[in-house]
């Protein structure tokens, strides 16, 4: 199941954030969107001691995540692990409409029994087919692209294809063109396969957007 998470529109002109491009470029801007949506994988919190992991998997500089984490003033963190008050605030929200959908479902069983609280198979089908249009319709912005794959009930890792995108450095026009190539990240796409050769030859291929991109148009 894909999920989505905000991305305001005004972000880019948050002046911790504009502070930190001065300081670092766009990189650190993608960095801050990739930390973001990971912070909402692991329920709004993540370990400081991580930051090295996190480096690693960025493929950026330990000095550019430990300035976003510590002195940005974009997280905030007790000596232990670090957050996002917005995060946490999102977070919540989406808890509070899970309990209440819960309750509420509770409530009409106890006064309803099974009369209303079950639909027709014919309901429940067209509910599974809405539900799974939304899960599969999830924003591209854990690096900073914004943007909505088809409502065509296809599964992808849009997650993991953001981060490899950002790893190699890719600039807007090729992700745009990688999206397409690979229906944003459908998978059994061929670009997992090109993935796991370039881990293989790392030092082998030096512009690995343009082997991805080579690759899959031919």
């Amino acid at each position: 199941m894909n999920y989505y998470f905000s991305h305001d529109y005004h972000a880019r002109h948050d002046k911790k954030l504009v502070a930190a491009t001065m300081k670092y470029g766009l990189e650190i801007v993608g960095a801050y969107w990739c930390i973001i949506e990971s912070l909402y994988e692991e329920g709004g919190y993540l370990k400081l001691d991580e930051y090295e992991r996190i480096s690693y998997e960025l493929r950026t500089s330990n000095d550019l995540i430990k300035y976003l984490i510590y002195d940005s003033l974009l997280f905030e963190n007790d000596g232990v692990k670090f957050w996002s008050n917005t995060v946490l605030k999102r977070i919540g929200m989406c808890k509070e409409k899970s309990e209440k959908a819960r309750k509420s479902v509770a409530f009409r069983w106890k006064n309803n029994g099974n009369t209303d609280v079950f639909q027709s198979k014919t309901d429940r089908n067209a509910i599974k087919e809405k539900e799974n249009k939304e899960n599969t319709t999830s924003s591209v912005e854990g690096c900073g692209i914004i943007e909505i794959p088809p409502d065509d009930n296809v599964e992808r890792n849009l997650s993991a294809l953001n981060r490899r995108l950002f790893q190699f450095r890719a600039s807007p026009a090729e992700i745009q063109e990688v999206y397409r190539l690979s229906n944003y990240g459908e998978i059994g796409n061929p670009i997992w396969g090109l993935f796991s050769t370039i881990d293989q030859n790392n030092q082998q291929i030096r512009l690995p957007v343009k082997f991805i991109l080579s690759r899959l148009k031919s």
